[in-house]
């Protein structure tokens, strides 16, 4: 197995784990660096320092795409990501736990969505954010009701009653996914007709 190969092994273990242990995480990245240093312990010194640097290269790039998508790093290393919907109960507990909606938050949301799946036909796109679509409705309709009942669906702690107006939050929420969804179902219209 080359030396690349062993640091995508490694980063594809590493994101399997629901929790990082980040002290075994320490350990077996030491093992694959004495791994790989006993690899090319036998090569002249200046192609044991290219296969090295071209490991630590592909390791920086890995580590600063899962600090900005965890997922996109999934979905590079062949792993798979995270679904639409996944990362919507995500978005919405963060949205509960601040009691805050955060729109770009909430774009950032779509562009990385966007973004795992923008290599795929348009149908499968369509596909793959069409439970997305469904669910954000339902999460709106609740929180419209009883946000109380949402937390509890989604796990998040149901807190004491806060100075920040809850309806206020569901309806700029509502808003915007009615807007955004408005403009998917216009383009899916369009692209239906070309």
């Amino acid at each position: 197995m080359n030396i690349l190969e062993q640091v995508d092994d490694f980063w594809r273990e590493a994101l399997q784990w629901s929790v990082i242990d980040w002290s075994s995480l320490q350990s077996k990245y030491a093992d694959l660096v004495q791994r790989i240093g006993d690899q090319v312990s036998h090569l002249p010194d200046e192609e044991q320092a290219v296969l090295i640097r071209q490991a630590f290269d592909r390791n920086a790039e890995y580590i600063a795409l899962a600090k900005q998508d965890r997922n996109a790093l999934k979905v590079r290393l062949g792993l798979p990501a995270s679904s639409a919907v996944d990362q919507l109960d995500d978005f919405w507990r963060e949205a509960l736990r601040s009691n805050a909606y955060d729109q770009t938050k909430y774009t950032d949301l779509l562009k990385r969505l966007h973004d795992q799946v923008s290599h795929l036909p348009q149908s499968e796109q369509d596909k793959f954010f069409l439970p997305f679509v469904a669910r954000n409705a339902e999460y709106i309709a609740i929180a419209k009701r009883d946000k109380d009942a949402l937390r509890v669906r989604l796990g998040v702690p149901v807190s004491s009653p806060s100075p920040v107006n809850p309806d206020r939050l569901v309806q700029v929420a509502a808003d915007t996914v009615v807007r955004a969804t408005i403009w998917q179902s216009i383009a899916a219209l369009f692209r239906a007709f070309r």
